[in-house]
């Protein structure tokens, strides 16, 4: 198996996938999510090349997307020469990695899959998470903010992805800093937290006049 290879043809066919995407589910994303996972692990530990391959993988079947359980990502694999062990820990890693609501059970059992998971969540908050709720909101047709509709303390996995923009900082983005699964991650997530807090602050002041 050679790993090199298999992640030369994976990123090949993952920025294929990702052309033209404008839901904040880009290959500027998924390349951010790598980074960042990299980073971590050399702190934290796990199998480099797992982790690289689950994050270049992690979006393709998303749950809020029609490849959902596709079994695209085995067959990419297979198709790339990995071993059934290597695509069966990947595929394990993609199936719990999205948030899919406050009381939803989505623990991490392996260190890769931990490290991958805080890269992803690192991506949805701070600056960069402000920017992808609202390109995610425009691709979707979602409304940005309307009083009107309250936040959900528990709202369903389909809720979650018609939510307005705004409510989906209190019902998924705020609660990302305290889900982080490793110490690094929980550390580089505080500034990133706090910037989304200012953002609010200031957002209801304007809207307010």
């Amino acid at each position: 198996m050679d790993r090199k290879q298999i992640l030369a043809d994976i990123e090949k066919r993952v920025k294929e996938h990702c052309l033209g995407d404008t839901s904040g589910h880009d290959w500027s994303h998924i390349d951010r999510v790598r980074r960042n996972a990299l980073r971590i692990a050399a702190i934290e530990g796990g199998d480099l090349f797992v982790i690289e391959l689950a994050a270049l993988l992690h979006d393709i079947e998303d749950w809020k997307t029609d490849n959902y359980k596709s079994g695209v990502v085995a067959k990419w694999l297979k198709e790339c020469g990995a071993t059934e062990d290597i695509r069966n820990r990947i595929t394990e890693i993609i199936e719990k990695i999205s948030f899919k609501g406050a009381n939803h059970d989505d623990k991490m059992v392996t260190i890769e899959g931990r490290v991958v998971q805080d890269a992803d969540r690192l991506d949805a908050i701070g600056a960069l998470g402000i920017i992808r709720s609202a390109e995610y909101g425009a691709h979707n047709k979602i409304t940005f903010y309307d009083p009107s509709v309250k936040p959900d303390p528990n709202p369903s996995q389909e809720k979650i992805k018609k939510s307005t923009s705004i409510n989906h900082f209190y019902e998924k983005l705020l609660l990302l800093k305290d889900r982080m699964n490793t110490k690094t991650a929980a550390e580089m997530a505080v500034k990133r937290h706090e910037f989304m807090e200012s953002f609010l602050k200031e957002f209801f002041e304007e809207w307010d006049a």
